[in-house]
């Protein structure tokens, strides 16, 4: 099945829609959603309020659109049917979990701190401080030498 045709399909158990972002206040542990900010094939990004810290942050969700989908009705992410699928989904969510863990261990001034890591809906999330202001892509020159990267 392809994703146009994915996108397509919609009934009372499960949807396959490319915007499946998790609805403006969903409870997410001590989090709450405010809006998406970004999305890709791996996964969607949200700014949340943190109601320990009553700080914004950015939640990163693990939701690999090739070999997973959001149940629009329970909000779970859930491996497709095709072959492999599960064991597919199983070792994305793991290596997101396993990278989370790690960029919470570094510490550098040229990264952004992970804050947490957690499982909700049957997928990973970390998440991280809002930083405001533009991203590097909006900073980055047409051509990146070595000199812009110091």
């Amino acid at each position: 099945m392809n994703m146009n045709a994915m996108a397509d399909i919609d009934n009372e158990t499960h949807a396959y829609v490319k915007d499946v972002a998790l609805p403006k206040y969903t409870e997410l542990a001590h989090f709450r959603i405010l809006s998406k900010i970004g999305q890709n094939d791996r996964g969607i990004t949200y700014l949340a309020h943190d109601k320990k810290s009553d700080k914004q942050v950015v939640i990163k969700e693990s939701l690999p659109f090739f070999c997973a989908f959001r149940d629009v009705n329970t909000l779970q992410v859930e491996a497709m049917g095709f072959d492999g699928a599960v064991q597919y989904y199983a070792h994305i969510t793991k290596h997101f979990v396993r990278t989370a863990h790690a960029l919470k261990r570094a510490n550098h001034p040229n990264l952004v701190p992970v804050l947490e890591v957690f499982e909700a809906f049957g997928t990973a999330y970390y998440v991280m401080p809002y930083l405001n202001g533009q991203t590097l892509y909006h900073n980055a020159p047409a051509v990146v030498d070595e000199e812009w990267l110091k």
